[in-house]
């Protein structure tokens, strides 16, 4: 778990977290901070205000309008993007300011328990696919559907179910099938 208090507890003051970021600072000072060289973009004039305002380090740049708390100024500074990338971004600024992360604890994973109409409509779609690639199936027992149903612990209606999906799904990608080789006519009726 991320404890972002203690991280921020432990951020140090603007001018010693600018150093530890490797931020240029500027000759100006603020009365709660300093100008550093903003890490969101190139420049050779600190334009950014690095300032400790209620116990947190906030960032404004004022060329460029990025800004935040130490977490999207972490981010800013590797590279990161602070709203894909924040257990990183977290992770690498508790490094930063030698905070120890907590690891969550792990639940067990429950195995799932399988419908056995997905299993059975996949049996039938993997033998379909392995009839129509030319395999020869003739070596295989085949159970009946009564069978199949029992094992499988399927009604009739859940077996109807599943075929009506595999023929639906069959049919969407006929369509899909048809439509791109509908495009790749076009493209070399154009092309030639």
């Amino acid at each position: 778990m991320i404890d972002v208090a203690a991280i921020h507890r432990a951020t140090p003051s603007p001018v010693d977290l600018a150093s530890l970021l490797g931020l240029e600072v500027g000759r100006q000072r603020l009365r709660d901070g300093v100008m550093v060289a903003c890490p969101a973009h190139g420049e050779r004039r600190p334009s950014c205000s690095l300032a400790e305002r209620d116990g947190r380090i906030l960032w404004r740049c004022h060329a460029c309008g990025e800004g935040g708390d130490i977490f999207t100024l972490v981010a800013a500074v590797e590279g990161l993007d602070h709203r894909r990338a924040f257990p990183e971004v977290a992770r690498r600024t508790a490094e930063l300011l030698g905070v120890a992360l907590e690891e969550p604890a792990r639940s067990p994973r429950r195995a799932t328990p399988r419908d056995p109409v997905v299993d059975l409509a996949q049996t039938v779609d993997r033998l379909g696919q392995e009839w129509l690639r030319g395999a020869d199936l003739s070596g295989r027992t085949w159970p009946r559907a009564d069978d199949v149903l029992v094992v499988a612990a399927a009604s009739p209606e859940q077996f109807a179910e599943a075929m009506v999906v595999l023929v639906r799904l069959d049919l969407e990608q006929a369509a899909r099938d048809d439509e791109l080789e509908r495009l790749a006519d076009e493209y070399e009726r154009a092309t030639a």
